[in-house]
């Protein structure tokens, strides 16, 4: 064979072998046919590329990081290699970096919505909520249909306390994706701090029909009741939950895990708590931090039930 057909034939090996880059075998022999391509071609920005991305699946992020220099030397113009490279980046809570690829990647395509989502992404982490915001807004103008853009949204929406503007971007989302738990229990805790308990306890319910030995679903509903005074059914509900805990493989890294969840969101209310001054808005708020201090005792058997 010539040098081009050389090329041809292990570009269509290692680009087969790669699409099945799970499997460690596979993935390995499409790493050694990318750079045999390379012997032939040394300065193929594609192949650098492709290895770059095989490194990141790999969770090898410093030669990914390498790889995709390499391709961004060699073809500067080359967007998905910004694109990838802000994510090898961002995975390792390198954001600022991050943030200044997928902005390159923007400044050569403008219409990408999906790196302005890993954009928007980045600036929450960072917790940059308003150019969050605004760069969602931006990519929900682009694509109303993105759904995973609107939980994004949502859940940037909570952290800046705006729990009634993140339960219409979660209604949205779910009108998208109806199946999505995960959507149904988020919009449920924003019903809860907005003390609107029926349609937060529905939520609840609505993911324990799907699956009911999911223990927070027990255990937020008993927050619900909690907050209403209904002590004694808040209860009965957490020890419904309380014994999927126990059935767990290892009932003591369930109970840890669980703990360590509502510590979390424990914290993250107490964070909202602080940005919000209207006093109507933040009761709601500081009832619920309550209620997950009575259930954290409760975890942690510091109350008697």
């Amino acid at each position: 064979m010539n040098k081009q057909s050389d090329i041809l034939f292990l570009k269509e090996k290692a680009n087969r072998q790669s699409g099945q880059s799970d499997d460690l075998q596979t993935s390995y022999a499409a790493d050694i046919s990318f750079k045999r391509i390379l012997k032939i071609d040394p300065k193929s920005p594609n192949t650098y590329y492709a290895l770059g991305n095989l490194s990141l699946d790999q969770e090898n992020y410093s030669q990914a990081e390498k790889f995709f220099r390499k391709a961004a030397i060699l073809n500067p113009s080359f967007t998905d290699i910004y694109h990838n490279w802000g994510i090898c980046l961002a995975k390792q809570n390198v954001y600022d970096e991050a943030a200044r690829l997928f902005k390159k990647a923007i400044d050569l395509d403008s219409n990408d919505a999906l790196t302005l989502c890993m954009l928007g992404n980045v600036f929450s982490e960072q917790g940059l909520h308003n150019e969050a915001l605004e760069t969602y807004e931006k990519v929900l103008a682009m694509d109303p249909t993105f759904s995973e853009m609107h939980v994004n949204y949502g859940q940037t929406l909570c952290e800046v306390g705006d729990y009634g503007k993140a339960i219409e971007q979660y209604q949205k989302a779910i009108a998208k994706n109806p199946h999505n738990l995960y959507i149904k229990n988020e919009m449920g805790l924003c019903f809860l701090v907005q003390q609107r308990y029926e349609e937060a306890i529905d939520c609840f319910k609505t993911v324990i029909d799907h699956n009911e030995a999911i223990d927070l679903e027990w255990i937020n509903w008993s927050m619900a009741l909690w907050q209403q005074d209904k002590k004694e059914e808040a209860m009965e509900i957490f020890k419904k939950g309380e014994e999927f805990i126990y059935q767990a493989d290892d009932p003591n890294d369930a109970k840890q895990e669980t703990i360590e969840i509502y510590r979390y969101n424990l914290l993250s209310f107490q964070r909202n708590a602080k940005q919000i001054s209207e006093k109507g808005k933040k009761a709601g708020v500081l009832k619920t931090i309550e209620s997950i201090k009575f259930i954290l005792d409760l975890l942690e058997n510091k109350r008697d039930e």
